[in-house]
């Protein structure tokens, strides 16, 4: 009788260790915190906020925190780039994470590099690049490489990846102008053909085309 009742209590324990364990697991999976960061092409900030997710549904979001990185702010003490400070700033996702996964853009992730080291080796090559890559982060949006209408990061974070191998500034020019190129080639493809009054017509009468540098 003695050790049925231990048996029983011995079962009984299993099975509450073993629900706590499931429900531990539960939470795990699909309880997390997480968060995302920003940048602003305009302010030359980055902003990041923490998120609690259940479900992979956002439940909660912090308010945002607000800081300017390394690479902003040298580019600014160079003179480089400049802020600006519109009355309602664009803003660019970088990354997104939480416990069980990571999205980085390819912007953070061509961002990564040592780009304040390759600009103080390469001075000359740093005043070229770094206000054209402003440029293109300024301009809402832009047509690129058979892609058709790209967010600017698209197109930085590729020409960023392209040039960070560059040494010489005839290089880095010539890498410019095949990006510019590439672009006007796309922006010419989409331009919608004229009928003989003059207005649009054809398929790519109803496209937006926003060129580089134009807001």
């Amino acid at each position: 009788m003695v050790n049925l009742k231990r048996r029983t209590i011995f079962t009984l324990c299993a099975l509450i260790v073993a629900a706590v364990i499931a429900v531990l697991a539960g939470v795990y999976c699909f309880v997390s915190t997480g968060g995302r960061t920003e940048f602003s092409p305009d302010t030359l900030e980055r902003r990041g906020r923490n998120e609690f997710h259940i479900g992979g549904l956002v439940v909660y979001r912090s308010s945002w925190s607000y800081y300017r990185d390394e690479l902003a702010q040298f580019l600014i003490d160079k003179g480089y780039w400049v802020p600006v400070t519109p009355a309602e700033p664009r803003w660019i996702t970088v990354n997104r994470w939480a416990r069980a996964w990571n999205s980085d853009t390819p912007l953070y992730k061509a961002l990564r590099y040592n780009w304040v080291n390759w600009s103080d080796e390469h001075p000359e090559m740093a005043r070229r690049l770094w206000p054209h890559v402003l440029r293109l982060l300024r301009t809402p949006s832009l047509r690129y490489d058979g892609l058709g209408q790209v967010g600017p990061e698209v197109v930085v974070a590729d020409l960023l990846r392209t040039v960070h191998r560059t040494k010489r500034l005839p290089d880095l020019e010539r890498e410019l102008n095949t990006f510019d190129e590439l672009m006007a080639r796309d922006r010419k493809a989409g331009e919608p053909s004229r009928a003989a009054d003059g207005r649009p017509s054809g398929a790519g009468a109803n496209l937006h085309i926003v060129a580089p540098g134009k807001r």
